[in-house]
């Protein structure tokens, strides 16, 4: 099995202090174990699955590998282990489900990972493909430094609650770079109700819609999931810990640097001025991205049939990139433009008016978004091919049918 089979990708939470003490280097790759934290697990059948719920947390269901006093490993696919103590009726063998966030114990991997020599093997090597800081809102780094060093003039260690409260936290996501005991595990992701996205600290997400409070939880969603439409409030409720406008600067960073394709973004909340800045940041946005998509497009325009053919069943194409593939001398790259729902009727006309292309009508006919003019120029034609076609699509009703015969 290769590393692109595995598709193993966890958001693991990690506390800002022990990057800081250089128990954790975020710029290089390493061995390390996962600790789960959960506040309950239930029995459950057999099968092995990590399913994210929301970024950083996840339902895990697996076998209880080993169970002690001093903590728990599950075999999910992955092992992961916990801290807490399972209850009595819990034996190992016995298959488990719970809903965990992960993160990695820098005290375990230190001090008590030698002492479990009991335990199975829970170390594994990881890529760090993401890193995130998670900025403290309640206070500034002058105001943190002063009481660090306040700390360590008292202290003879450093490691009290404290001392930890004064860093920000990280989140990473990390890729499983080895495959040991990784049979049988499949990394679901559950997107049906994260692919749109609501932030406001008042108002409900509507039907459909995830809601989010901050502009962390936001970046967060979309740095995990392909977010495909956004609806910003500009007023939080607390301005240290950021507003709408705070989420389309970092989009618009990421659009500009990194090719990062954003969703379809409103702003359904802010005041009149604040409102206007936002569409501008948006418009802006908008432009960036179809700058990116052209350059994109033309790559693949340069490629084999096969990536021609791909691109021809985009959702998003540009006037320029239509009349391109509407030129290809392959017949699979122009038919798959013609039967593109999102194919404007501008284009599904001209493509109509190709001579002794029969092979182009055939594919028009079944476009499940096929213009009504075409509708009726079509069940005018003297083909049984093309009226069999256009019978099967969708988007003639019923009523067209029965009143021209079909």
């Amino acid at each position: 099995m290769s590393q692109e089979d595995l598709g193993i990708d966890l958001l693991i939470d990690i506390e800002g202090w022990a990057v800081y003490d250089g128990r954790f280097d975020l710029e290089n790759d390493r061995e390390f174990e996962v600790c789960l934290y959960t506040k309950g697990v239930n029995k459950s059948n057999t099968g092995k699955s990590i399913i994210q719920i929301e970024p950083g947390f996840y339902k895990i269901q697996g076998e209880i590998l080993y169970s002690g006093y001093r903590g728990w490993v599950i075999d999910c696919g992955i092992r992961l282990y916990s801290l807490k103590t399972l209850d009595s009726s819990f034996k190992v063998g016995d298959y488990i489900v719970c809903e965990a966030s992960l993160g990695f114990d820098p005290m375990y991997d230190v001090y008590d990972l030698n002492d479990r020599r009991e335990w199975p093997c829970v170390t594994y090597k990881w890529d760090v493909i993401k890193k995130f800081q998670i900025i403290s809102p309640y206070e500034d780094s002058s105001t943190k430094l002063e009481k660090i060093i306040e700390i360590k003039s008292k202290e003879d260690y450093v490691w009290c609650d404290d001392y930890e409260n004064f860093f920000d936290s990280y989140q990473i996501v990390c890729r499983l770079k080895d495959n040991k005991n990784l049979e049988n595990f499949e990394l679901h992701h559950y997107v049906e109700n994260s692919e749109k996205l609501f932030l406001d600290d008042k108002l409900q997400a509507p039907e459909g819609w995830t809601r989010c409070y901050w502009p962390n939880q936001v970046i967060s969603y979309l740095n995990a999931y392909v977010v495909t439409e956004l609806s910003l409030d500009y007023d939080l409720g607390d301005h240290e810990r950021g507003t709408g406008l705070d989420v389309l600067i970092w989009i618009e960073e990421q659009v500009t640097k990194s090719n990062f394709y954003p969703p379809k973004i409103t702003v359904h909340s802010a005041p009149a001025q604040i409102k206007i800045e936002m569409i501008k940041m948006i418009s802006k946005i908008e432009n960036l991205k179809n700058i990116n998509l052209e350059t994109i497009h033309d790559n693949m325009m340069k490629g084999e049939v096969e990536e021609r053919v791909k691109l021809a069943g985009y959702t998003d194409l540009s006037k320029k990139t239509i009349s391109k593939l509407m030129d290809d001398e392959s017949k699979s790259v122009v038919c798959t433009l013609a039967s593109n729902p999102c194919l404007p009727e501008l284009y599904q006309t001209k493509l109509s008016e190709i001579k002794d292309v029969q092979h182009i009508l055939l594919a028009l006919a079944g476009n499940p978004n096929l213009s009504l003019s075409l509708i009726e120029r079509f069940s005018k034609i003297d083909d049984d091919a093309l009226r069999q076609e256009l019978m099967s699509n969708p988007s003639v009703s019923d009523k067209f049918k029965s009143t021209n015969g079909y």
